[in-house]
């Protein structure tokens, strides 16, 4: 392969990467704008709940000995609890 041929494929590669990258502009325009997503959840709306910490609205209060000042919001996988059994008016199974 020549230097001239090597550097037509070059070119021809990168005007291929670029028309996909404008493709994909066109297709996937950047949402600018919280409202133009699908679903939003501002953080003083979280749930209050033992495994959520948010310290996003705790930011005027003084930090305990064990808080740690690099985190902001902490979210833990919460204990899972069987669901109790249905009552045998809806019960599916008998």
């Amino acid at each position: 392969m020549g230097t001239n041929s090597k550097e037509a494929v070059r070119m021809r590669l990168t005007q291929i990467f670029k028309y996909l990258q404008a493709l994909n502009q066109i297709k996937n325009p950047v949402k600018k704008s919280i409202d133009d997503q699908r679903w939003k959840l501002w953080v003083s709306e979280l749930p209050k709940h033992e495994d959520i910490e948010c310290r996003f609205l705790e930011l005027g209060r003084e930090p305990d000995a064990e808080d740690s000042l690099d985190i902001l919001l902490k979210v833990r996988r919460p204990a899972l609890t069987q669901c109790p059994e249905p009552p045998e008016l809806i019960d599916v199974a008998t």
